[in-house]
């Protein structure tokens, strides 16, 4: 009794899917442009792999630092950091497999 309303939410929302489908767009992008960059420009293909990840991490690390100065207001009126380093590194010691996936992610 009372339970009423539908079940799922409602309304379809077309967001999720096309953040999907423009992330993967990005995606293929990237592998068509490391192809042309192996054929026309390096010797090594994992040269510029490594020059990519080392791209990536540098990226991360300023997207996380970005984000540590981005405050959000909490339901009782605090406010805290979106995304905190100490914290990151704090789950990640607490957690082992929360840590060994960020190694990996960043090796």
């Amino acid at each position: 009794e009372g339970k009423g309303g539908k079940k799922g939410g409602g309304e379809f929302n077309l967001m999720g899917p096309l953040m999907l489908t423009l992330s993967e767009l990005f995606h293929a992008m990237m592998l068509i442009l490391q192809e042309i960059s192996v054929r026309r420009y390096w010797n090594d293909p994992l040269e510029l792999l490594s020059a990519s990840a080392v791209i990536g991490v540098v990226l991360t690390l300023f997207a996380m630092r970005k984000a540590s100065q981005v405050w959000v207001t909490t339901l009782d009126g605090s406010s805290h950091p979106v995304s905190d380093m100490p914290d990151a590194v704090l789950m990640c010691l607490n957690n082992p497999v929360l840590g060994l996936t960020m190694i990996l992610h960043l090796i």
